[in-house]
């Protein structure tokens, strides 16, 4: 929407009482703003229209005046005076309709305004809850907290009622026992020798591609040690225990230890170490 200092530039765009350089700019945003371009539209053809009526008025004038009643002298004058007080009719009446128009405009965007708010008090009304539902309300909430209550009361008997009852004695049971199991035994076993040992790895190691049967498998064959499996040279370790005429060998692979017999000449599986007491120490000789 146009602003009053728009309506000020346009007045004097339309009055030519603008300088060059303001009449370029000027021209410039009236390209750039629709609106204002058609209020300079509306207002050329309004005053436009006042000066052919003025005109038209003049001519009407001129002709009902004798011309054999002038002196030849004043003639010439009295066209001076007349196109002089129509030229000062249309400014004033272009000027007159120019303020009155900005001024029905800005009352009739006002009543606009007026119209728009006055609804949004409505709405407030139509929606206030009636006081006959509030009861129902209530009791609906007052029933569900009772509700919530009594299942709390419910829980709170449930757990009081077994403190009376004697706990029942729980007793440590080993998950694994090495007596009951030969391969944890077998394990354990190699605490002594391990600890009674020197560390080495002379071992000579060579993998091959896994099959479908032996995917993670290995054997000893000519004093190798060989892997059936996708091993990687940088994910796996040998670790070889020498004490007296006992030799122990473990293999280390992602985080795992397995034990392996040197006496196994075919692919045997490869089974994870489940002593704790012989991890931590294969852990610790690894380590130094």
């Amino acid at each position: 929407m146009a602003l009053e200092k728009d309506f000020e530039l346009l007045d004097d765009y339309l009055s030519h009482r603008m300088s060059e350089q303001d009449r370029q700019a000027f021209e410039q945003k009236l390209e750039a703003d629709p609106e204002l371009n058609k209020e300079m539209q509306f207002q050329q053809s309004m005053v436009e229209s006042i000066r052919q009526a003025r005109a038209a008025e003049l001519k009407t004038m001129l002709k009902n005046i004798p011309v054999s009643s002038i002196p030849a002298g004043q003639t010439t004058l009295l066209t001076k005076v007349i196109s002089s007080v129509v030229v000062v009719g249309l400014v004033s009446t272009a000027v007159y309709y120019y303020f009155s128009d900005e001024t029905n405009t800005s009352e009739q965007e006002a009543l606009i305004i007026s119209e728009q708010i006055e609804p949004s008090a409505t709405p407030e009304t139509e929606t206030t809850p009636e006081p006959e539902d509030q009861p129902e309300t209530a009791q609906e909430i007052t029933l569900a907290d009772n509700t919530k209550t009594a299942e709390k009361n419910v829980e709170k008997t449930k757990a009081v009622e077994p403190a009376g009852q004697q706990p029942a004695l729980q007793l440590f049971v080993p998950d694994e026992e090495p007596g009951n199991d030969p391969v944890l035994q077998h394990e354990r076993e190699q605490l002594a020798i391990i600890s009674e040992a020197f560390v080495t790895s002379s071992i000579e190691v060579v993998t091959e591609a896994g099959s479908k049967k032996h995917n993670f498998h290995y054997l000893f064959r000519n004093g190798k040690l060989i892997l059936f499996g996708s091993f990687e040279e940088n994910l796996y370790e040998i670790l070889e225990f020498i004490a007296k005429d006992k030799r122990t060998v473990f293999l280390y692979y992602k985080s795992s230890y397995y034990l392996l017999d040197t006496q196994k000449d075919t692919p045997t599986e490869l089974v994870a170490i489940r002593d704790a007491k012989l991890i931590q120490k294969l852990r610790t000789n690894r380590v130094e």
